[in-house]
């Protein structure tokens, strides 16, 4: 019986001691999540009041912050990453931050309301952890054992592309250093090579109850009475991808009215665009749709702001 349980911990130990030696080979310097710590470090040193914008890699690759700090003289960080680390992560990481007279702009993508597990998934939670192990050092994952979880699991999965990447040319778009000054994607603008959209808007089914919804309204009450202003906007999208469920963004939007809580800014038909205006996916635009979506989002918050 000793050397059964001798040769399990063993195992155990080897198992681990290789899974460690394979997350310290594969790191790189330069993934794409790693700006999620320059996110993560800009956010938490501006003291005056600030605008945050939330969400995922529609965030990322399509707003120009620079040009909302001109606009209402106040300094912009764009947090968005990928949408895949899920509404709670990307909550719990900038709530410790939040001073008195900051503005929050949560823009989801739609498959965040019925799609996305509140959660995140495993893959992206994993690379967080790895690449901006400070992220979750303030944030409640570690409170959160499905979370832990899921972080964990993704941890390992990652392993394999992590290795991969290190034999196969440097994406020069999807890295680090794509990242401006603001948190804002700019590797891309000044791509002239036509790209595939290379996704959909997958079915939207609304719900009458909704995770989502039920986990904001408890951010915006966490939230009241702090002098914080918290708004959630829709992101932008070609007009095939809105026509082809032209019933259901209303429906949905009729949802988001009556539940949540928190100022909606705009409408989803505020935020379609050509197709022509996007990058390589229905969330990710040129520089062409990157200053026009930017131009809405800042004449429908200047209207709420009364500036």
């Amino acid at each position: 019986m000793f050397k059964i349980f001798r040769n399990l911990f063993l195992l155990g130990a080897t198992v681990f001691l290789i899974s460690t030696g394979l997350l310290f080979i594969s790191y790189n310097s330069n993934n794409y999540m790693v700006a999620g710590s320059d996110k993560y470090r800009l956010l938490y040193s501006i003291q005056q009041p600030k605008i945050i914008l939330v969400g995922g890699s529609n965030v990322a690759f399509s707003l120009d912050s620079a040009k909302i700090e001109k606009r209402f003289h106040m300094p912009v960080v764009n947090m968005g990453l990928a949408a895949g680390l899920g509404l709670k992560f990307m909550i719990n990481e900038i709530e410790q931050a939040l001073k008195t007279g900051d503005i929050v702009i949560i823009i989801p993508e739609y498959e965040q309301f019925y799609a996305l597990p509140l959660e995140g998934r495993p893959i992206d939670l994993g690379a967080a952890s790895k690449y901006c192990p400070e992220c979750f050092l303030t944030s409640n994952v570690a409170n959160d054992p499905q979370q832990l979880a899921l972080t964990a699991a993704g941890i390992f999965q990652g392993i394999e592309g992590d290795l991969l990447a290190k034999i196969e040319p440097q994406d020069k778009i999807y890295a680090r250093q794509g990242f401006d000054q603001h948190g804002d994607m700019v590797a891309h603008l000044g791509q002239t090579e036509k790209h595939a959209i290379l996704n959909h808007i997958v079915p939207i089914k609304p719900q009458a109850i909704n995770p989502a919804i039920d986990f904001l309204n408890s951010t915006q009450q966490s939230l009241s009475g702090k002098n914080i202003q918290i708004f959630l906007a829709f992101p932008a999208i070609p007009e095939k991808e809105y026509f082809k469920q032209k019933k259901n963004f209303p429906i949905l939007y009729d949802l988001l009215r009556a539940k949540l809580e928190m100022p909606i800014l705009g409408a989803p038909s505020d935020f379609i665009y050509p197709v022509e205006m996007f990058y390589d996916t229905v969330y990710h635009m040129n520089k062409f749709g990157r200053s026009q979506r930017t131009d809405r989002l800042i004449e429908l918050l200047a209207a709420v702001l009364k500036n």
